[in-house]
């Protein structure tokens, strides 16, 4: 029974990783993003009620005994996290490839009207990795380090390496 949380930029492959690693595993698996943000809106930008998001997390937390999530989020609402979590992946690849693949996550979703906030949202995204890249990630270690839990970095782009990195 393990619990893990997968964290990394956009595009750095958090959710591929994460469902893989939930059917090798058993585990139950949570994306962060589906509880931080209001899904149910068509608006760009728009975050669930913290009292909402916090009982959606608390109650995954409480009912299962393993789980792997997946997120960008270090702040006070995931303390619940880092409590029980035994390790926490943070994936780093290159960053040129993680910006591709937001570009092309989105325009796919925009093709396929599964994307609100146009062109001015991949901009924010795009922008965002790069303070996450260079300040956010120094940040998260800091956190991890003082909290004494126990982390891993994977710099690898290739999924099939990650998994052979994590004994699968």
């Amino acid at each position: 029974m393990t619990k893990i949380y997968i964290m990394g930029s956009g595009g750095s492959g958090k959710t591929t990783l994460s469902k893989l690693l939930s059917q090798k595993e058993n585990s139950p698996y949570l994306e962060l993003d589906d509880i931080y943000w209001d899904n149910s809106v068509t608006a760009y930008n728009v975050k669930k009620d913290k009292e909402e998001r916090n009982a959606i997390l608390n109650n995954f937390l409480s009912q299962n005994k393993s789980w792997i999530i997946d997120g960008v989020y270090y702040k006070d609402w995931v303390k619940p996290i880092f409590k029980e979590v035994d390790i926490v992946y943070i994936l780093k690849p290159n960053f040129l490839l993680s910006q591709f693949r937001c570009i092309k996550r989105d325009i796919y979703k925009w093709y396929h009207k599964e994307r609100v906030g146009g062109i001015v949202s991949l901009y924010h995204l795009l922008k965002w990795n790069i303070k996450y890249r260079y300040k956010i990630l120094r940040v998260v270690e800091n956190i991890l380090k003082k909290q004494k839990i126990p982390y891993k970095i994977l710099k690898t782009n290739d999924i099939n390496e990650r998994l052979k990195e994590l004994g699968f």
